[in-house]
């Protein structure tokens, strides 16, 4: 398996990685954009005054992911997965997943997760308050119960405690998807990150409200590869907000250098805008009963699409990562 934990488990590791990062992309492509210039002058400056501090540092490692249309996260797999070697015990099963995965960006496991499984993540899941978030940014203080959070007025997405969730680690279903997550980013075993909300369809949804909720379509960047897992908690029609993906997108985006530069690092796009770069049968709709697991490659375009008024979806979600932003206060070489 992968073995090269000083790429991501410390600052100075992530920032030796971005060096060779730049000069890969400079070597192999003659690339070295304006936003690689700036994060390598920044890591190797001394001075902690004028170090990157985390958020800064997200936002430029976007920038280069966008100016190199998505080559800097293909390159850093290529350079840190040299000495990955494949599970013994990786099926066939599991190889048509990633094959899925890499082909399409998306893939619904013909497994699911029922019984007296699903029933026990529920309770974990309803035991602790609810809170709300917009961005990873707690709204208020407030804490509500799981029949309260069905019952409010206002907002249309709440989160359950991240720690009643571990509950999901423990199942069979989870080493299953882990091998194949491993596998797709080359990366030895970790432990995913776990979250999960509640969202309810509201009269009058505004387009801020659709936007902060993930209503709206996006793609997503909290490393340079990962992987997320989409577990249904309730059935899931068409009115309920299912998840919606848009076929293919995980690769190079099909936009001229232009059109890139455009892009801001951080936004949301309309369906239309959607079907004015893929085709309508490009946007894949995923429906299904609780329990469903759809796995994707989310640095493509994807959303929950909105709701209809007082109906309900429940989902939990699992990420792995082959490096972590958000942890780092600041990177030093």
């Amino acid at each position: 398996m992968y073995r090269n934990r000083m790429w991501t488990e410390d600052e100075q590791g992530l920032a030796r990685g971005i060096r060779h990062l730049a000069d890969y992309l400079y070597c192999n492509n003659k690339c070295y954009p304006d936003s690689l210039a700036e994060l390598i002058n920044n890591i190797g400056d001394r001075d902690p005054k004028s170090r990157y501090m985390a958020g800064d540092f997200h936002s430029v490692i976007r920038r280069l992911w966008l100016d190199t249309n998505k080559a800097s996260s293909r390159a850093w797999k290529e350079i840190h997965a040299y000495d990955y070697e494949q599970d013994d015990c990786f099926s066939s099963e599991q190889r048509h997943a990633v094959g899925m995965l890499k082909a399409y960006g998306h893939y619904t496991l013909p497994m699911r997760i029922e019984g007296k499984q699903l029933t026990a993540i529920r309770e974990h899941a309803y035991a602790e308050p609810l809170r709300e978030e917009v961005l990873g940014q707690r709204v208020s203080a407030r804490r509500l119960s799981h029949e309260e959070a069905l019952n409010e007025s206002s907002g249309i997405r709440f989160f359950y405690d991240r720690k009643a969730l571990d509950v999901l680690l423990g199942l069979p279903e989870v080493e299953f998807i882990s091998a194949i997550a491993c596998e797709y980013l080359r990366i030895q075993k970790v432990k995913p990150e776990i979250s999960g909300w509640l969202s309810v369809g509201r009269a009058n949804q505004t387009k801020d409200e659709l936007s902060n909720a993930a209503q709206e379509f996006h793609y997503d960047y909290d490393a340079f590869n990962f992987l997320k897992v989409f577990i249904y908690l309730t059935d899931v029609d068409d009115d309920s907000g299912p998840h919606q993906f848009v076929e293919g997108s995980h690769h190079s985006f099909p936009l001229n250098p232009k059109q890139l530069a455009e892009l801001p690092t951080h936004f949301r796009i309309t369906e239309g805008q959607v079907k004015s770069i893929y085709p309508q049968k490009r946007i894949v709709t995923h429906q299904g009963p609780a329990g469903s697991i759809i796995i994707e490659d989310t640095s493509g375009f994807h959303r929950g699409k909105p709701l209809c008024f007082s109906h309900v979806r429940e989902i939990l979600v699992l990420q792995y990562k082959d490096s972590d932003f958000k942890t780092l206060s600041s990177l030093r070489v």
